[in-house]
């Protein structure tokens, strides 16, 4: 969800934290984890 509203729907960290209901600090969290998981899922199907 984090990665469709922040390069789908171009939203900001802070923007995606009130929609989620948490802080921009967590949602920077969990977009850094979620391109971490993406990456290595992408290395992996090379």
């Amino acid at each position: 969800m984090v990665l469709q509203l922040y390069f789908v729907e171009e939203m900001n960290l802070e923007e995606i934290g009130q929609t989620l209901g948490i802080g921009a600090a967590r949602v920077c969290q969990i977009k850094k984890a979620a391109l971490d998981k993406l990456r290595v899922s992408l290395k992996e199907w090379r």
